[in-house]
């Protein structure tokens, strides 16, 4: 049997939205776990996963869309920020 492999990230769960306390977090987990990182829901069903890499972006995004999903409250939040997280 193959064991799933979690991507690093903070054990406290976060209700992510398009805000400073997100953002925050987000850059603090970006400089703390790196390019690939999951940040568990308080409220939804499953982990967000935060991916700046834009060679992992690449494989991931041409793969058929019931394979990942945008959470609804952060569909308004662009999918590739400008500048980059970073």
């Amino acid at each position: 049997m193959t064991q799933a492999l979690l991507a690093p990230g903070p054990q406290e769960r976060y209700d992510l939205d398009a805000d400073d306390e997100s953002l925050s977090l987000l850059l603090q987990s970006l400089a703390q776990y790196g390019d690939t990182f999951r940040v568990p829901s308080l409220t939804l069903p499953g982990d967000a996963l935060a991916i700046n890499d834009p060679d992992a972006i690449r494989r991931v995004l041409p793969t058929p869309r019931g394979n990942h999903v945008k959470a609804p409250r952060l569909a308004r939040v662009p999918l590739l920020a400008r500048p980059p997280l970073t």
